[in-house]
């Protein structure tokens, strides 16, 4: 059977020919959406210019000074646009030392728990002469999460932030449960198609 390309790699390809003995069988299921890849100032929280979230400029350059000459000229390039830019940036141990890397795009890196060296994510907005630097908010994670901004969020920071790391991302689970879960329960793929012909393709 056909699969969507968004829903069998090459690994995965690899391992199921690798393991023909098993009972393998392929649900009928759509392309995937695609992948988000603009939009991440739609998930910023809008703080006031003197929130304590806000790193200090001394902090902020600390942390500019921490990253490549690549990217330290990529934000700089940000921040001379008149309009404000939102990317966000880990920190990495690598052999130079402890490096600020940012992504180029406007997609959120792996929201990991809230310890560990690399756990945290963090949020510049650069634009109109200025750098600003934070870590992404709890609502922030949860709006990354598919989390409505009515569901309440009363946990510290940490704990918040734990929880909605390394979770499940609602309109995920919400897409299989449409087209996977739910036909299954309703028997809709009582038959389902075996994955592999008898020539083995």
């Amino acid at each position: 059977m056909e699969r969507p390309r968004g829903l069998l790699s090459a690994r995965l390809r690899a391992l199921l020919l690798a393991n023909k003995d098993l009972r393998w069988f392929a649900l009928p299921l759509p392309d995937p959406p695609p992948p988000l890849r603009t939009g991440l100032s739609q998930i910023v929280e809008p703080l006031p210019e003197d929130s304590p979230r806000w790193w200090s400029e001394a902090e902020t350059q600390r942390h500019v000074a921490m990253m490549s000459e690549s990217h330290r000229r990529y934000v700089e390039q940000l921040a001379r646009g008149s309009r404000f830019a939102y990317r966000t940036f880990y920190r990495r141990r690598r052999s130079a030392g402890q490096r600020a890397e940012v992504r180029r795009d406007e997609i959120a890196g792996c929201l990991r728990t809230a310890v560990g060296g690399s756990g945290k994510q963090f949020l510049i907005r650069a634009g109109g002469g200025q750098i600003r630097m934070r870590a992404m908010t709890p609502r922030e994670y949860a709006r990354l999460q598919g989390v409505p901004d009515h569901y309440p969020i009363d946990a510290p920071d940490t704990y918040a932030l734990t929880a909605f790391g390394d979770a499940v991302c609602v309109p995920v689970i919400r897409w299989i449960a449409q087209h996977a879960l739910n036909p299954l329960v309703a028997g809709a793929t009582a038959r389902p198609t075996t994955l592999f012909d008898d020539d083995g393709g």
